[in-house]
């Protein structure tokens, strides 16, 4: 242009040069950095634009709160022989706005159960907001956690006694017979409900009690659910043979089911005591 004519080249730059580049690559994918350089009456300008293509898209606040323009996140995964699954995420990241109403937008939904979170941020010079929440899990893709089942045997002994006669000196009688016991006990651990118990891996109608099961919250997130079914077969009885199918049937189930609360207690038994 002319000279008294010219236009601000600044303005120019940010409106006919920067901003429709800025559209064409949007900030949550491309890390945008500009520098520009211009004479005293700002009709003179030199610029240099670098694009950078992230990995992984910027989290977007959709109130408009906040804006983030770079960053890194990083996810730290653990998992223990209790099947609990502890993933820790954490946001390093430069914004523009509002550092809570970023955190509202990188707070997942619920589930899964945040167990810890917290932030910090840095002001004057520029907003730098570090933020990290915890998460728990089950291991297996599901709310079950700890799970641990075993089933005990114990056979009794022939009791004997001793009687003695005059006339025919010591005679030995067997007392009433005895009895084979088996005790099904275990314990499951569940994110933010309480594990069904299982079913009896053995014949209900040998279960020498009702079924006992307990419930207690570990805390606000760990639920425990416990068991022990009590069975007992006389020596007149075929007592059952220790399958493959009923140690199968003690391992960590598959599709584990969850009460929303604890049940009332299990009615009695259908069948009688042996």
């Amino acid at each position: 242009s002319p000279p008294g004519n010219r236009q601000n080249a600044a303005n120019l730059f940010l409106n006919n040069y920067l901003a429709p580049l800025q559209n064409a690559y949007p900030p949550t994918n491309w890390a945008c950095h500009y520098k520009y350089e211009c004479n005293a009456s700002v009709d003179d300008l030199t610029f240099t634009i670098t694009l950078e293509q992230l990995a992984v898209a910027l989290p977007l606040d959709t109130t408009g709160g906040s804006t983030a323009f770079i960053g890194e996140q990083t996810k730290k995964v653990d998992r223990d022989e209790q099947m609990r699954k502890v993933t820790t995420v954490t946001y390093d990241l430069l914004i523009t706005g509002d550092p809570v109403s970023m955190v509202t937008a990188l707070r997942p939904p619920q589930p899964p159960t945040i167990i810890r979170e917290n932030y910090d941020f840095t002001a004057i010079k520029e907003i730098r907001l570090l933020y990290s929440y915890t998460i728990l899990e089950g291991g297996n893709g599901n709310n079950l956690m700890d799970w641990h089942q075993i089933l005990e045997t114990m056979k009794g002994d022939l009791p004997v006694k001793a009687f003695e006669f005059a006339s025919e000196g010591a005679v030995l009688a067997q007392m009433a017979a005895p009895v084979y016991h088996y005790v099904q006990r275990g314990r499951a651990v569940g994110v933010g409900a309480f594990p069904m118990e299982p079913d009896p891996v053995l014949d209900a109608n040998h279960l020498l009690r009702p079924r006992r099961v307990d419930f207690q919250p570990l805390n606000a997130m760990e639920m425990e659910t416990t068991w022990a079914y009590e069975y007992a077969y006389t020596y007149e009885q075929e007592p059952p043979k220790i399958t493959a199918a009923i140690l199968a049937a003690l391992l960590r189930p598959a599709n584990p089911q969850f009460y929303q609360a604890p049940p009332p207690p299990p009615p009695p038994p259908a069948g009688g005591n042996p």
